[in-house]
């Protein structure tokens, strides 16, 4: 691995966040996606609150775009202890510790970051470290290259479970003493003061690591190199990507590798040496349990019957990855490209060590991606998209837009056009953007009904009334607020509430708080598959789709238990779900 560190570039940037931004950059030219997925950085510093009181705050980089979300530091190490949260509730802690609720939602590992004393640190899964790490005695290899240097732990789950791990190894060794900490099939959390020692001390590890590779005749092995395929085959990759699509319940792009390295290794090699688990945690996601070799499904399917093949090997396509959008095929490519080295190189060093099975199923179960499809919310497919919509202005186009519009936050939109439209920094164009969209809501939002006697009829009946939106809570207040019902509201909020965004539960959370009342006793009413997964997620009594927004019922009715076709249906509704059941 060279060191890249331009100084005469490097000084370019005189803020150490820049520089690291810089750093992040130079790893991302590395072949492999060093820091993406599953990969981080971040930095520590001292700053003032709105109090004038200095406080320690972390900025992590999560995605390797160097653009790094500030997080308040001593409330998230402290999560790092907290014994007996659900998943969901770990996640809204640590979302609650954001500087500003506008930033994206940070990512479990952000508990490493804040529970190691170090100023700038690197998580990464660096090729040849890996491939060391990853042969079958390559706990032992690594102490003979970096010996006490480096402090090595077994596999633990991201998020409380690795930062507890690291906090319990820190406090049995000196903790200047060591450069590192590699947590196995996880990463290598490389540390110091600066970014720049950080990023030199990353490429000095590697380099040992490519240095132990060659001297042991497993850094360059021989590659097969062929052309890909003269006839076109197209069609039966159309074929293959539909019933995969069909097995997996929902549609999938399918992205043909071309490259004539891994076309001769497929023609040449015993495919079946890929029949193996990934070699980091993170990529379980986008490989799955391991790769259809050929185009047998159905025996594919009797040996993991409970998912489908997000990649596939054949002598005749060589290599092909599928994923929910065409960026997540993509990545699966990039990874498994890097993937394939570990496996051969460990190969060459006695043998290949993956994921443990078991831990692999636990994995798969929980992945984010296959959440989304398998549940049919389909929201978070769009993640990262960029949709053209013709015709916009009005009828399907216009519906299509506020469709599209739903599935993201206003913190999202803002950011997809500060980085598209050159608006300049993500917070400008958060307020710049907002201001218009409250001006738009508060001049043209028009009720279905009457709200004001709506609403009265509702409190009535004892109800407490609710709104969570994926605006700002500023927009939705307003709004309300000009239609001359806020105070019939006991709960209003938006993304930057501080309860979450949707479809997770932290909205209906909130609601909970706010009204004394618990999950099984709320009802939660909306148009979109967000809202109606919210509701499951939090543990609500009721679901129901409404279809006055743009989703039509064969999308909605799975995810609801009622389905009505306004919100003026919702009284007769509530009657027939207070009524006593017949003799």
């Amino acid at each position: 691995m060279n060191n890249r560190w331009d100084s005469a570039e490097a000084n370019q940037y005189s803020d150490e966040l820049a520089q690291l931004a810089y750093v992040v950059r130079l790893l991302n030219q590395e072949t492999g996606n060093i820091l993406n997925p599953g990969g981080s950085a971040s930095l520590k510093r001292w700053e003032k609150n709105c109090f004038g009181e200095d406080e320690e705050i972390i900025y992590i980089d999560t995605d390797g775009a160097g653009s790094f979300i500030p997080l308040r530091r001593l409330p998230l190490s402290r999560l790092a202890g907290a014994e007996g949260l659900s998943e969901e509730q770990l996640l809204n802690e640590i979302a609650c510790c954001r500087k500003s609720a506008s930033s994206p939602m940070p990512p479990p590992e952000s508990l490493l970051h804040a529970v190691l004393p170090y100023r700038a640190i690197l998580f990464a899964q660096p090729t040849a470290f890996f491939s060391v790490a990853c042969a079958k005695e390559g706990m032992a290899y690594l102490r003979e290259i970096y010996g006490n240097s480096i402090l090595l732990l077994p596999y633990a789950r991201q998020g409380a479970a690795a930062a507890r791990a690291c906090l319990s190894a820190m406090e049995q060794v000196d903790s200047h003493s060591i450069e590192a900490i590699f947590i196995d099939h996880q990463g290598l959390l490389v540390f110091a003061e600066n970014p720049r020692t950080a990023y030199e001390r990353l490429v000095r590890l590697e380099t040992a690591a490519e240095q132990f590779l060659t001297r042991h005749g497993a850094c360059y092995l021989a590659k097969h190199a062929a052309e890909p395929a003269a006839k076109p085959i197209g069609h039966e990759l159309a074929a293959l990507r539909k019933v995969i699509s069909d097995t997996a319940g929902f549609p999938l792009i399918l992205r043909q590798c071309r490259d004539a390295e891994i076309t001769g290794l497929c023609r040449q090699e015993d495919l079946s040496i890929f029949n193996q688990p990934p070699a980091v945690s993170r990529d379980v996601c986008l490989f799955g349990a391991a790769p259809l070799i050929g185009k047998n499904l159905e025996e594919y399917r009797s040996d993991h019957p409970s998912t489908y093949p997000r990649v596939i090997l054949g002598t005749e396509f060589s290599l092909c990855c599928l994923g929910y959008t065409a960026e997540q095929a993509a990545l699966t490519e990039s990874r498994f490209l890097q993937w394939k080295e570990i496996l051969l190189r460990a190969g060459a060093l006695g043998g290949y060590r993956g994921m443990p099975v078991d831990e692999v199923t636990h994995l798969q179960e929980s992945c984010p991606g296959r959440a989304a499809g398998e549940s049919g919310n389909l929201s978070s497919l769009f993640m990262g998209e960029i949709a053209l919509v013709t015709g916009g202005a009005s009828g399907i186009g216009k519906a299509c837009v506020e469709s599209l519009l739903a599935r993201g936050s206003l913190g999202e939109i803002a950011a997809l056009w500060a980085r598209e439209a050159g608006l300049g920094a993500v917070a400008a164009a958060i307020e710049r953007i907002g201001a218009e969209f409250r001006n738009h809501a508060v001049r043209t939002a028009t009720p279905l009904l009457p709200l004001a006697p709506f609403f009265e009829r509702l409190r009535g009946r004892g109800l407490r009334l609710g709104v969570a939106t994926m605006d700002t809570t500023l927009s939705a207040r307003m709004t309300f607020a000009n239609l001359e019902v806020e105070h019939l509201l006991d709960f209003v909020t938006g993304y930057d509430g501080g309860h979450g965004e949707k479809p997770g539960p932290g909205m209906v959370e909130g609601f909970c708080r706010a009204t004394g009342l618990v999950p099984q006793q709320v009802v939660v009413v909306g148009d979109s598959l967000h809202d109606l997964a919210m509701a499951r997620a939090a543990g609500a009594g009721m679901a129901v789709a409404v279809l006055s927004g743009v989703a039509g019922r064969e999308h909605l009715a799975g995810a609801a238990d009622h389905v009505i076709g306004g919100i003026a249906e919702l009284e007769s509704l509530l009657d027939r779900a207070q009524a006593p059941a017949p003799a």
